[in-house]
C-alpha cells in the first residue's frame, strides 16, 4: 500500500487473490520504515476482508512454505501452524483472539 497503487487496504485484491488460488504472503518489510508488525497485518486484513479462520491459517501456511529455509524447519512450522488453529479452533470457534 506504501506504494500508492491502491488508494486503502480494502481496494487491495485479496480476496481475488485468495479465491484465484494465489499464494499470498503477509509482510512487514522493514519495519523501522513502514512502522508495522506482523500481528498488526494481520488484525488489519482480518477486520478488512472478514477473513475466515481457513483463510487466515492459509496465509499462515503459505509464509511457511515461502521462509527461506530448510525443509525440515517448514515442516515444523506448517505443524506448529496447524496446532495452533485447531487448538484455538476448538477452545474458542474463532481465530480473533489466536495471538495476532
Amino acid at each position: 500500500l506504501q506504494t500508492g497503487i491502491f488508494p486503502d487496504l480494502a481496494h487491495y485484491p485479496l480476496r481475488t487473490f485468495l479465491e484465484a488460488g494465489v499464494r499470498v504472503t503477509v509482510n512487514t518489510d522493514n519495519m523501522s520504515v513502514s512502522h508495522t508488525t506482523l500481528r498488526k497485518e494481520f488484525r488489519q486484513l482480518i477486520q478488512t476482508f472478514v477473513l475466515t479462520e481457513r483463510e487466515t491459517e492459509q496465509l499462515f501456511l503459505y509464509a511457511a512454505d515461502a521462509a527461506f529455509a530448510e525443509k525440515a524447519v517448514k515442516r515444523e512450522l506448517r505443524t506448529a501452524i496447524r496446532k495452533r488453529f485447531r487448538h484455538e479452533e476448538n477452545q474458542h470457534g474463532q481465530i480473533t483472539e489466536m495471538g495476532i
